[in-house]
């Protein structure tokens, strides 16, 4: 939900709109009441992708693991460019595996 917001002003940024989404807008005349016509069809510009949904494992053997990931449930108007893959054993630290545009990886 959008606040509402009383100005004097003929401007307004209006905050927190969703990335890469349709919005369309129209201006009320408080002396009278009635809205102006809305206007034509604004879209917010494209953002980053936001992170993949958690990976799965579906094979798993004594000395390799397949992993598997969707793609972000909101590309937010940018395609995904390649993902990154990091793996640490128990104890040390993350280190990358796998860099490429496929949502598949074996390790």
């Amino acid at each position: 939900r959008i606040a509402v917001h009383n100005t004097r002003e003929r401007q307004w940024v209006i905050p927190d709109l969703y990335p890469d989404r349709p919005y369309t807008v129209r201006v009320r005349r408080i002396a009278r009441g009635d809205f102006g016509p809305p206007s034509p069809m604004l879209r917010t510009g494209p953002s980053v992708p936001g992170a993949p949904p958690p990976p799965s494992a579906p094979e798993i053997s004594i000395s390799s693991i397949m992993v598997q990931w969707s793609p972000p449930y909101n590309e937010n108007g940018l395609p995904v460019r390649e993902y990154v893959v990091e793996m640490k054993q128990f104890g040390g630290q993350f280190e990358e595996c796998y860099r490429g545009q496929e949502r598949v990886f074996v390790a």
